[in-house]
């Protein structure tokens, strides 16, 4: 105001100069004005993605916190626990910076998370007290069971608060959109108002002026309404547009660059989730074959101190055949009651064979022969335990006991040039049609051979899934022949009880 009242004497010219002054001023005010507020609309977005990446980045942490606290459970480590509890340090951390920073609506929920979290790390010193306490495994693994249950619960009212967080972004997206469109029109009027004074300058202004600050905000429109892949504005100038425009640029590319990673992230974090399923699919039917097997033995102690009894019994009386089949089935038994074992050597399981088949040949009579070619140096080679029995089982059920004339059975090891041996169990009975084979090598489609089935998860798990470990080859009326290639060592060290 003071200024004016200093130009009221001023000569024409000088008038004209102010009054030009001024209008160049007019005209730029609203351009400085929209710079402003584009530049703030871009600070305030840039900093809305921060808060949802930190969203984002607080449900992985609770995920890795949980991961964390699951692994000391198996392995005891001080140097996991210590990683649980600092990470559950920086979740709260970071939770106490998020209510600093979000709108007040967002307290509460964000109170509701801080006492959910609490309550996960109670329930983790919890689970820790019985991990110390000696509670068992499978109690333990209940227990975490319940804390993974609860760490879904937390990462729900995460998810929630995102999208809800959304919500809000999405709000004020559309208040600085028409914002813009509100700078845009009062900057259309000015310039209609600088045409009235001078039409020329007034074009040269709003095309030189307007046009970058349109496509500038027609792509803002497209990038914030979801359209990522928008091509990058041309700067083509060094004034504040420019820095606006290259801003943007810049802006759109490290969203891209951020977008892609947390789709690579998602898409690996979705095939190790696919990779734990199957895992646990293949532990749970182990678990489960062990449940039959444990509910198959009814007291194997009892039974096999009774079968002594009888063995005595036949050997008082003569009954030879009888005193060796007991004989025999009592070895059975006491290789039953070593079944916590994952691993036996080739010549445990070999007794175990031999004494089976010497049981089938007192009920087959001559209408069964068998051959064992194992060579004494691969003796003491080490592989799962039971993992022949079935397949012999089978061979003398399902082979050679249909065949009226009965038939042969040879079981045999050899070395493999890589290491390891390979097993070969063959009879000459009656066969079967492999299309009824399932599974891509062993489980036959009557439900009968669940042995079968099991025998190559164990080796699956045992010695890694990348190939097949077991396959057979078999015909009607041609006989079948069974081949097991055993590596030198388990993958697995855990799953094969090496070391326990």
């Amino acid at each position: 105001m003071s200024s004016l009242r200093r130009t009221a004497g001023l000569a024409l010219r000088q008038r004209f100069f102010l009054v030009f002054s001024a209008y160049l001023f007019a005209v730029a005010l609203p351009m400085v004005s929209l710079f402003l507020f584009v530049n703030g609309a871009y600070r305030e977005l840039a900093v809305m993605q921060s808060r949802q990446s930190e969203i984002s980045r607080l449900m992985a942490a609770t995920d890795e916190a949980y991961d964390l606290f699951g692994r000391y459970t198996y392995s005891r480590s001080e140097a996991q626990l210590t990683a649980f509890r600092s990470q559950e340090q920086a979740i709260s951390a970071a939770s106490a910076r998020l209510d600093a920073e979000l709108p007040q609506d967002f307290h509460y929920p964000l109170y509701d998370l801080e006492s959910m979290r609490q309550t996960f790390s109670e329930l983790a010193e919890s689970i820790r007290g019985d991990l110390l306490a000696g509670l068992e495994r499978i109690y333990l693994d209940k227990r975490l069971a319940e804390l993974n249950r609860f760490r879904g619960y937390i990462n729900q009212e995460y998810s929630k608060l995102l999208v809800d967080y959304l919500e809000h972004v999405r709000g004020r997206s559309d208040e600085l959109r028409a914002g813009v469109n509100r700078s845009e029109r009062l900057t259309a009027l000015v310039m209609a108002l600088v045409l009235l004074g001078g039409a020329v300058l007034a074009r040269r202004i709003s095309r030189g002026i307007t046009s970058p600050i349109r496509r500038l905000a027609d792509s803002l429109e497209r990038f914030s309404s979801g359209e990522l892949d928008i091509p990058a504005l041309a700067v083509g100038r060094r004034d504040e547009i420019g820095v606006v425009v290259e801003s943007f640029n810049r802006m759109t590319t490290e969203i891209r660059a951020h977008v892609g990673q947390i789709q690579e992230r998602a898409a690996m974090e979705a095939e190790i989730a696919d990779q734990r399923v199957r895992l646990l699919q293949a532990e749970n039917a182990l678990k489960l074959a062990e449940i039959r097997w444990l509910q198959n033995q009814v007291n194997p102690h009892f039974i096999y101190n009774a079968f002594n009894s009888i063995l005595s019994l036949a050997r008082l009386e003569e009954a030879n055949r009888t005193a060796t089949s007991v004989e025999s089935l009592a070895v059975l038994l006491r290789s039953a009651l070593r079944s916590g074992r994952a691993m036996n050597s080739l010549r445990e399981e070999m007794e175990v064979v031999r004494h089976y088949l010497l049981i089938q040949k007192t009920r087959f009579g001559k209408r069964l022969e068998f051959t064992l070619d194992l060579p004494e140096g691969l003796l003491s080679q080490r592989l799962p335990a039971m993992i022949l029995q079935p397949f012999v089982e089978n061979a003398v059920i399902h082979g050679i006991e249909p065949r009226e004339e009965g038939g042969h059975l040879e079981v045999e090891a050899r070395a493999r040039e890589s290491g390891g041996i390979l097993l070969r169990v063959s009879d000459d009975g009656v066969g079967f049609d492999p299309s009824r084979v399932r599974g891509g090598a062993d489980a036959l489609d009557d439900g009968r051979h669940i042995g079968i089935e099991n025998s190559r998860r164990r080796m699956e798990l045992l010695y890694g899934g990348d190939r097949e470990h077991i396959s057979i080859e078999s015909a009607p009326g041609r006989g079948s022949r069974v081949l097991i290639e055993v590596p030198p060592e388990p993958r697995n060290q855990e799953s094969s009880g090496i070391g326990s």
